[in-house]
């Protein structure tokens, strides 16, 4: 029997024919066996050195919503593979790892110990043991890997699956090659042997001068962000913006410039949150704005803001008079917010790769107890926020989210004693069901691929990583973090480390709203809850634990990691680097089974610095030059 079956192999093609997501709109489901010939996609399947390549082409023009590969591979047992927390265990009922885990599944047959390994890119896939055999479905493209959102025209829709042209082309590959069953390498998500990673990316919509002055310098030195060595994706606002009202602090005021100048120098990334908080700015504006930020700052991460700006992304920024994107190209940026935040209750978990989305128990369980504190207002948001984390395009939600949003401004509006008719208004208005944008109820993805593709990265392309180009600026999905003081602690911390979990947080550090539980009393000083965090965090960040970065930085490194190709042989592995830009501390690891092999990084003996052991795993790490080539034995 062959090492692949592939007369029983089989192409799956989730499509819409149309780029319409309207109500009722159907997508159509087929499974074609390999190789018949159908009027979708022509498919080729070739090995070639242990190295099977698999390559889709599009004959006409489809909104894909799921494309995948299935292989039926021979097995005398139930195989073995790394999990997302990088666990190599017995696959149960079935495993589904997201693309940013590596594919490696060990097994027997014939009485050949064998691996399957993913040659280029991470490859999220889905392992099903059976009698005889496994089932491994890779996933070459899917909407839940990309998941985005489109504003244009007052209309909010999905826009992970647009409109792929035809002569698009897939490809992916995996090895499958003979071993001893000694342990066997795997690739790490983390440089420099790190276990996790946690980023901040904060929108500066409540910034003032006092507050960031009081995060930036802690209480008396207590917390002090500028000395703890820890990283921040800033956000900032470049323009002032003529509205009354509140309105947030920018680097038009000469204070705040100052702490931001600070923060930056300090090792933190300042990134622009658009270029201002509200209102149009002509193009000439954009592109001045743009040029001083890049200098100033060295930007390269953009985040988003609002869905009114003619410039933002989801705004048709990219093909409109802005050009959005070929300006940020032009700058050097490498990564843009993709507006999408994860459906993980963060009271449950921090990690991004969690599969546990959070129980309505655990929402209930703090709305209670804030009910019974009298945090009326808290409590009513951690109810509006389940809601929004379920919204998959339901009308109904849809309602309940314009209705909890015009409640809220008009209970802010009686508080402040302004513009209290205009919040009635606007709430009964919501009541009514008159005042919620037309939303497509169509989402081309289901809640379990969602939940089990995890997507944290993806071009903004509207690619999987498997896809990734070397020119590609990638985009990143989010968690929204707004209740610092329950949400972050040492805890959660510890159980991202455990989970070799990944945290990009979409935060408001500075805001100090009545519903908000942040990181100020009332007075205005940092709260003990946010300073023990700090503490915990620098500490953690200081071992191997936690990966204290910047956006920019993680994009870089994951970016480097997705550019290497990776050939396996019996007791080694070759690495080659097709990027123009060097691979620092790339990281690898292995089963700890007592003995530490003689390990070799290019021929050389590993530096005792870029090597240790923990319970399970060896670690090591090294650099990879650019277009360049190492080996490492074992």
């Amino acid at each position: 029997m062959p090492v692949v079956d592939l007369s029983k192999t089989y192409i799956r093609c989730r499509y819409r024919p149309t780029a319409i997501m309207a109500a009722g709109n159907t997508s159509y489901d087929k499974c074609i066996p390999y190789p018949q010939t159908n009027d979708l996609f022509s498919a080729t399947i070739a090995e070639e050195n242990n190295v099977f390549r698999c390559t889709v082409q599009l004959k006409q023009d489809l909104a894909i919503e799921l494309l995948s590969v299935t292989f039926i591979i021979p097995s005398a047992n139930i195989p073995s593979a790394y999990n997302r927390q990088y666990i190599l265990q017995p696959v149960g009922k079935s495993l589904w790892n997201n693309d940013l885990t590596p594919l490696h599944i060990q097994y027997q047959h014939n009485g050949r110990n064998l691996l399957v390994k993913n040659v280029t890119k991470f490859l999220s896939h889905k392992i099903t043991p059976a009698t005889d055999h496994f089932k491994l479905e890779l996933f070459i493209d899917a909407a839940g890997l990309h998941p985005q959102i489109n504003y244009e025209n007052g209309i909010t829709k999905s826009s992970a699956s647009p409109i792929i042209k035809t002569g698009r082309q897939y490809t992916i590959s995996f090895s499958i090659i003979e071993t001893n069953a000694a342990p066997y390498p795997v690739i790490n998500r983390y440089p420099n042997g790190l276990q996790s990673a946690f980023v901040l990316t904060d929108h500066c919509d409540f910034d003032t001068t006092a507050n960031l002055k009081k995060f930036a310098n802690g209480n008396n030195g207590q917390a002090s962000w500028l000395t703890s060595g820890l990283k921040i994706t800033k956000g900032v606002f470049a323009n002032a913006s003529q509205k009354k009202g509140f309105m947030a602090a920018t680097l038009a005021m000469p204070e705040y410039k100052v702490i931001i100048d600070e923060l930056y120098s300090s090792g933190n990334e300042i990134a622009p949150h658009a270029l201002n908080q509200s209102g149009q700015i002509d193009p000439n504006l954009f592109i001045a704005s743009l040029d001083v930020l890049k200098k100033t700052y060295d930007c390269r991460s953009w985040i988003e803001h609002g869905n009114y700006l003619s410039y933002s992304y989801y705004m048709g920024g990219k093909s409109n008079k802005y050009r959005l994107i070929e300006q940020l190209e032009q700058r050097g940026y490498n990564n843009i917010w993709s507006y999408y935040d994860v459906a993980i209750n963060p009271f449950s978990s921090i990690n991004l790769f969690s599969t546990n989305v959070g129980k309505a128990a655990t929402d209930a369980m703090v709305i209670s107890r804030k009910l019974l504190r009298g945090q009326f207002l808290y409590a009513f948001h951690v109810f509006r926020s389940y809601f929004t984390r379920h919204n998959n395009g339901q009308k109904y939600i849809a309602y309940l989210l314009g209705l909890f949003s015009k409640s809220r401004q008009m209970f802010m509006s009686v508080i402040k004693r302004q513009q209290v008719k205009k919040g009635m208004k606007q709430f009964l208005q919501a009541l009514a069901g008159k005042d919620n944008k037309h939303i497509y109820t169509y989402t081309p993805f289901t809640n379990e691929e969602i939940c089990h593709f995890s997507p944290v990265l993806f071009s903004e392309a509207h690619g999987s990583l498997s896809q990734l180009q070397p020119d590609d600026i990638l985009m990143f999905a989010t968690q929204e973090v707004v209740h610092t003081s329950d949400i972050y602690n040492e805890q959660a911390l510890l159980a991202l480390i455990k989970e070799k979990g990944l945290h990009i947080g979409h935060t408001y550090i500075l805001n100090q709203l009545p519903y908000i539980n942040g990181i100020f009393t009332k007075n205005g000083q940092l709260k003990e809850e946010w300073i023990v965090f700090v503490e915990a965090l620098k500490k953690l960040s200081g071992s191997k634990a936690i990966w204290s970065c910047n956006m920019g930085e993680l994009a870089a490194y994951l970016k480097a990691i997705a550019l290497l190709d990776i050939t396996y042989h019996r007791q080694s592995i070759t690495i080659t680097n097709k990027s123009r830009l060097a691979a620092a501390g790339i990281t690898f690891s292995m089963p700890y089974t007592g003995t530490i092999p003689n390990m070799l990084w290019n021929n050389r003996q590993l530096d005792p610095s870029c090597f240790y052991t923990e319970a399970s795993a060896i670690v090591f790490w090294g650099d990879i030059p650019a277009e360049g080539s190492i080996s490492i034995e074992w």
